[in-house]
């Protein structure tokens, strides 16, 4: 019994030394040392245009530079009013033309989209449009005006999915949702702003209002006429006039 525990005691101190003399060849190893550097940068995006057949119906694409940051998609092409008798009778009210019977080129419902992806946070923005000039008639050197006609109709916002270009409406608690969208439009020739985002609320906030894309939705559309403008007509005239729409890139 003796002997074993003399072999046991001397096995323990050899292993205590091979654990001490490893911490020695441990401490005294060479250390090398270098640096690496990283690096990440932010850059502003590219709006990405409709296709052939990916914009809506009845919609034309305003001039826009491929690799532009912010613009104008597409808007109306058309608004085309039905023919209309001329009164049999003085006309006392409003008269009140719903838009002709639709087409490829004159549907129903109306669209415009604006994209917006400058990351700037604190640009905002504001879409205006108006009539250029009141609807007008020319026969011979005579020209005549609906001076007090406007474009009536109703609005709503949908979100652009710019892969697909699949519409959604926007939920309440979007924080890019443009924070001005009129729910009825009247298109005169005064400048009217019929959606907008402001900018970001404070640093840091990253709540830039009308980042992404928005599309917006017109319908119940109808031109109202008033009662001086329709006493006015004649048969085979023809009342035409320009829309201009207009995004700028501050509110």
């Amino acid at each position: 019994m003796k002997r074993t525990s003399s072999l046991k005691a001397l096995l323990s101190v050899g292993l205590l030394g091979a654990i001490v003399a490893g911490s020695v060849v441990s401490a005294d190893a060479a250390e090398y040392k270098g640096k690496s550097q990283g690096s990440v940068s932010f850059t502003t995006g590219s709006i990405k245009l409709p296709g052939e057949g990916e914009n809506p119906g009845g919609t034309e694409e305003p001039e826009t530079d491929p690799s532009a940051n912010f613009g104008l998609l597409y808007v109306p092409k058309e608004f085309t009013f039905m023919a209309t008798e001329v009164p049999t009778s003085t006309v006392v009210g409003d008269t009140l033309i719903s838009l002709d019977t639709p087409t490829a080129d004159n549907p129903a419902t109306k669209h415009y989209a604006v994209a917006d992806v400058r990351g700037a946070r604190t640009a905002g923005w504001k879409l205006e449009a108006k009539l250029t000039t009141p609807l007008s008639s020319t026969k011979g050197s005579v020209t005549k005006t609906l001076a007090g006609a406007t474009i009536e109709m109703s609005q709503g916002l949908n979100k652009l999915n710019p892969t697909t270009w699949d519409t959604s409406k926007p939920a309440d608690d979007d924080v890019h949702k443009p924070d001005t969208v009129l729910d009825k439009v009247s298109l005169s020739t005064a400048t009217q702003v019929v959606m907008s985002a402001s900018k970001e609320t404070a640093t840091n906030a990253a709540d830039g209002r009308g980042e992404g894309y928005w599309q917006g939705e017109l319908t119940d559309i109808q031109l109202k006429v008033p009662a001086g403008d329709m006493n006015n007509v004649r048969a085979d005239e023809t009342y035409t006039g320009t829309v201009d729409w207009v995004l700028t890139d501050s509110i």
